[in-house]
């Protein structure tokens, strides 16, 4: 038994207009993912708003994300009075 067969005319394209409005959305939607616009912070997300940002998958700067950070005071003198001679494991990807 074989099926029906089906013809372009059961199905006619859409209207140029239709072709417009779809295009139009594709740009929007592909602007919206694949911005130049570089968004910026004056403060620290919350981590529910750090997961948005990563999701959007957008460049962000943070603007005093690091102000009370503890990190930014250390010294070769420091790490070396606190790590001494411990080995650390450092990988390196080809995404840095």
């Amino acid at each position: 038994m074989s099926s029906p067969a089906s013809s372009n005319s059961d199905n006619p394209p859409p209207p140029p207009s239709t072709h417009a409005a779809a295009l139009a959305d594709l740009l929007i939607s592909y602007n919206d993912f694949n911005s130049s616009v570089i968004e910026y912070l004056d403060e620290p997300p919350s981590l529910a708003e750090f997961a948005k940002i990563v999701a959007r998958n957008r460049p962000v700067v943070i603007r005093k994300a690091f102000e009370d950070w503890p990190a930014k005071e250390w010294t070769v003198d420091y790490l070396d009075s606190v790590m001494g001679y411990a080995q650390v494991q450092v990988a390196v990807t080809k995404q840095g």
